[in-house]
This record gives structure tokens, C-alpha cells and sequence, in this order.
């Protein structure tokens, strides 16, 4: 913490503008703000909103922020306490009718830290965040299904809980939702810039298109929302969907710090973790820089935002993307590296020497294919919808090279790819015991049974009839002991399930985003006339020569793999 507090900060922020210049080349895409008080430290676009119309992404570019929405949800909640209309004991039952005996016990509080033991899976009856859905009937369908805890018991997040708060936000004040937040807690702040999906407010002057795997997902304008109280979308209310820029919710971050919107001692209860070190609409943890108050939010139609104050730094980082790669959110992943900014840590960063010409058609179709260095290890080169190449990686021999793994971590990866298998055939021959054996929490429970069904059930609709599973390989992932990309294949085609291992021998969980391949990196052309490649969450900056037709040479450190299409 002290080698933090003597940061150049100035530096600093250049040092992270110059990265973040270098890393759009490279498929980064989105806004990030950071401030420190009440000076702006860093306030910029990079990439563009618009791909298509290249329309440039700019600093106040309203953004979809996911599940950060939960945050405004509870103070929300907190100001009414604060005005004795509700208290944080209160119970369902006080606010919502012929609730079940079982429910009666579920009090605001543990609606806030998602305690409450709601089930937000419901079968074949869970809406959609863009299904619409009356309130009477989301009432009656979540306040009348089985819980999967007790009140109280253990963490589970729920959005249906805080679709719940949001419900009771508007019984209490006879205002819907939306005005309540617009009225009483954006508006006296000066946020004008906020809203919901769908708002007729929202242009491509000042708002956002979603990309996934080059893929246009759409937009804030397009996609249906809950930006009119006489439809509201509870399926995504008062969970997620709100959309603001930076600026404005570092306008509202900075208030709702100082004692501004509610008052001390109900930011400090709001602050104070409960179970996995979540409080109310805020996960709170101590890190080397102090105590960190962080949200993230994200949605597999290419959302994924990060917000988060330092609190003995009063520093404010906001980082959205716009941009999904192979199942990750380039926000996600910059918000792993710009730690090591402050701490000094070194990290690689993006290469300089790219040129800005793009490649002919006649080079492109020579340099599309599948490049194989064995069965098991290959290279994929493809091209996105947006025109951008990108190098897919299969196979542990060249992932362990392009992510320069330590020993120890390397030799527990095949055995990840082994066991992943098994847990792969287990969750398709519904071997729930066995699949949860691998397991952290080995609990076998049909609230996560019902998980893995509906996960199951998605995919053949998608793929057709599950015919078998490989594995891809494993990489690092976060501060997690790897990933593995666990292959599913079905009559129609195939796509992988991400399986999160957090010990040499215990799964932790899976990534809910299939994805195509353990590792995708955007590649362009260098002054040599080679493909280079980068992406933050690799320790190398792979190169690709082209060679003879039909062959490659990649280039991972100082490692040299040959490859062929034959």
C-alpha cells in the first residue's frame, strides 16, 4: 500500500494510455475512466462504437453496465431506509402477497446479499432478460418455486432478488423503477446521460454497438428494454440493464462515496461484506492497494463492464468494452492487467512496430486455414466479420509455449485435460454424483443439477444431439490455476465449455460463454510482413512467417513451431 500511495500518477496514466493504444490495434475496443478525488486522472475512447460505420468510440460513449445496475438497486433501498420508509429487516411477506411459509423468513437483507436462497432457475419457465414479463406473473412465478437454500444460509447470486428490491422500491414510493432512480437519484447529481435499453434517447452519437467474435450483437437502441414503465422488462430490471457513461457514473460513484446520496451509516452498512465478501450491490475485498469496492457486469450479447473504487486512494477505475472475444470480455481481461500498473509488476505490452495496411484479398485467402503441427496441436487462422485475422490455438504443447507457463502450473494441465473429459461425459450420461465428486463443493443438489440440465438442453437446441467430448487444453486464467476448454461436439457442430480449476485437483465451476477454442489473439501485420499477434492475457507476443504455401512458422519466446496445412 505505501508503494502505491508514492505512484507518479501522472506517469502512470500515460504509461496505461500508451498500453491501451497499443492493445486497440489488437481488437480492444471501449471506454476507461479513471479519477482519484475529484481530479480526472483519465478519461478516453479507444476502438469504435461502431464498427461498421467506423464511427470512433469517445469518452462519454453511454455503455451498457450489466449487473454494476445491482448497486443502484440498493441505494435505492438504503435511501428509503434512511427516509424510515422500510427497514433492512423487513420481510417478503410485508410487501408481496400469499407468500409461502418457507419465504417468510427472506428479509430485505438477505435480498441485498444474495442470501436469500431464491432460485433463479425455474426450468423451461425462466424468462429471458428480453423476454417480457408482467410483474404480477414474475411474481408469481419466483415467489411460488421451491428454494434452492434456506434464508440465510449460503451465497447465491440472484437477479431475481434484486428485481425483487426494485419491485418493492416502487411499492413504497408509488413511482415506477425508473423514475424513482431518473428523479430522486440521477437527476439531483447532474446525470443526464442514463437510462435503460431501448430509450428513444439513445443515437449513434451517443451510444453502443456490442461485438461478439466479430459478430454485431446490436445495440442499446435495439435491444428491448425497460426504458418505459408501461413495459418494464423484470426479467433484467433493477438487476441489470442500465445504461450510463463513465463520466456520469463517476458522478455518482464519487457522491455515493462521500456521504452525498445516503447517508454514512448506511454506506457503511452497505460496505460491510456479508457471506463471499458481498454487501449490498457490491463485492468489498482487501487487496494491496487497500480495500477494493468492485462490481463487473456482462451478458453473452457482448456486455462486459468493470467499476471499481479504491477506497484509501479515493480512486474511481471504470473500464467498458464493447467487444467479446472467443467467450471473453476484453474489459474482463483489462481489468486483470492494469493492477500491475500499480504495482509495479512487469507485464508485456502491446508491439509497436504494426503496419496499418491491410492485407490484400489474395493474401488473406493464402493465409486462411488450419495449420497443424500434430492431431493433437494446431493453429486455426480465420477471418471475423469485421476483417480482422485471428489466430486460434489448439492444443496444450503450443498453449503452454504461448503462455509461458511455470513449471509447477505446467505439469498439472494435461491431467486438467483428463479430468475435465471425465466431468464431460459424467454431466452428458447425467452422473451428477461423479460430476460433482470433482467439485470444490461436491454437494449434490438439483438447483445445480437443473443448471447443467438447462446448460445441456441449450446446446442441442444449438447443436443437435450430444455425440461426444475432447478436450482442447488449458490455460491460465485470472488468479485461478487454469482453464480448460472442454469440447463438446453435437450432430449439428461443436463449441467448448470453459472448466474453471481453482486447486491442482478440484474443479471450481464453469464459464457459462461456449466458446470455439482455448485461446484466440487478434493478429495484424508488422513491418516485416509477418503476422504478430497480442492479448493481455498471454505472457508472449506470438509471430507468425509465412513461408512456402501450405506452411507457417509461429513463433512463441523462443520456441519455433512449424506448421502445415497437410
Amino acid at each position: 500500500m505505501d508503494q502505491v500511495m508514492k505512484i507518479d500518477f501522472e506517469k502512470l496514466v500515460h504509461e496505461i494510455d500508451e498500453y491501451l493504444k497499443g492493445l486497440s490495434l489488437f481488437g480492444f475496443s471501449g471506454t476507461v475512466f479513471i479519477g482519484q478525488g475529484d481530479e480526472i486522472l483519465l478519461n478516453k475512447g479507444y476502438g469504435f462504437r461502431n464498427y461498421e460505420k467506423k464511427l470512433p468510440m469517445l469518452a462519454d460513449t453511454v455503455m451498457s453496465i450489466g449487473s454494476i445496475s445491482k448497486q443502484f438497486t440498493a441505494v435505492g433501498i438504503m435511501k428509503l431506509a434512511d427516509m424510515g420508509e422500510i427497514s433492512i429487516g423487513d420481510t417478503l411477506d410485508k410487501y408481496f402477497d400469499d407468500v409461502p411459509q418457507e419465504k417468510k423468513g427472506i428479509t430485505i437483507h438477505h435480498l441485498l446479499t444474495h442470501t436469500s436462497g431464491i432460485n433463479d432457475q425455474v426450468g423451461e419457465n425462466t424468462p429471458d432478460d428480453f423476454d417480457y414479463i408482467l410483474k404480477e406473473q414474475f411474481i408469481k412465478l419466483y415467489i411460488s418455486s421451491k428454494l434452492r437454500d434456506n434464508p440465510g444460509e449460503k451465497f447465491s447470486y440472484s437477479n431475481v432478488g434484486y428485481s425483487l428490491l426494485a419491485m418493492i422500491i416502487e411499492k413504497v414510493t408509488n413511482k415506477s423503477y425508473q423514475e424513482f432512480l431518473l428523479k430522486d437519484l440521477f437527476e439531483p447529481l447532474g446525470i443526464k446521460q442514463a437510462g435503460w435499453f431501448s430509450d428513444p434517447k439513445w443515437t449513434d452519437d451517443n451510444s453502443i454497438y456490442y461485438y461478439k467474435n466479430g459478430e454485431n450483437m446490436g445495440s442499446i437502441q435495439s435491444w428491448s428494454g425497460s426504458w418505459s414503465p408501461e413495459k418494464s422488462y423484470w426479467a433484467i430490471l433493477g438487476n441489470g440493464g442500465v445504461c450510463i457513461s463513465n463520466p456520469d457514473l463517476y458522478i455518482w460513484i464519487r457522491a455515493l462515496m462521500t456521504g452525498k446520496i445516503i447517508s454514512l451509516e448506511s454506506l457503511e452498512k452497505m460496505l460491510t461484506p456479508d457471506k463471499n465478501n458481498y454487501g449490498y450491490g457490491w463485492d468489498i475485498e482487501e487487496i494491496p492497494m487497500g480495500t477494493q469496492i468492485s462490481h463487473d457486469g456482462g451478458s453473452d450479447m457482448g456486455v462486459n463492464a468493470v467499476a471499481k473504487y479504491l477506497k484509501e486512494l479515493e480512486m474511481t477505475i471504470l473500464i467498458n468494452s464493447n467487444v467479446i472475444l472467443n467467450g471473453f470480455g476484453m474489459a474482463f481481461q483489462l481489468n486483470n492487467i492494469l493492477p500491475s500498473f500499480f504495482i509495479g509488476e512487469e507485464l508485456p505490452h502491446p508491439p509497436k512496430s504494426v503496419s496499418f495496411e491491410p492485407l490484400s484479398n489474395e493474401q488473406r485467402e493464402k493465409i486462411v486455414g488450419t495449420y497443424h503441427l500434430n492431431d493433437e496441436n494446431y493453429v486455426v487462422l480465420s477471418e471475423n466479420k469485421l476483417g480482422q485475422l485471428v489466430l486460434n490455438v489448439v492444443g496444450q504443447e503450443i498453449l503452454n509455449s504461448l503462455s509461458n507457463l511455470e513449471p509447477e502450473k505446467e505439469k498439472f494441465y494435461p491431467n486438467f485435460n483428463l479430468k475435465s473429459l471425465e466431468f464431460g461425459k459424467q454431466i452428458i450420461n447425467s452422473e451428477w454424483e461423479k460430476a460433482f465428486s470433482l467439485y470444490e463443493n461436491p454437494e449434490v443438489k438439483q438447483s445445480r443439477i437443473d443448471i447443467l440440465v438447462e446448460l445441456r438442453k441449450y446446446f442441442e437446441k444449438e447443436y443437435g444431439t450430444i455425440t461426444g467430448v475432447t478436450a482442447s487444453g488449458t490455460i491460465p486464467f485470472r488468479t485461478y490455476f487454469g482453464m480448460t476448454h472442454l469440447m463438446i461436439h453435437g450432430e449439428k457442430g461443436k463449441s467448448g465449455l470453459p472448466i474453471v480449476w481453482n486447486s491442482p485437483d478440484k474443479i471450481l465451476g464453469f464459464r457459462p460463454m461456449l466458446s470455439d477454442y482455448p485461446l484466440s489473439i487478434i493478429v495484424a501485420q508488422n513491418d516485416d510482413g509477418n503476422l504478430i499477434g497480442f492479448d493481455p492475457s498471454i505472457k508472449t507476443t506470438p509471430i507468425i512467417e509465412m513461408a512456402n504455401d501450405g506452411e507457417i512458422t509461429l513463433i512463441c519466446n523462443e520456441n519455433k513451431f512449424y506448421l502445415t496445412t497437410e
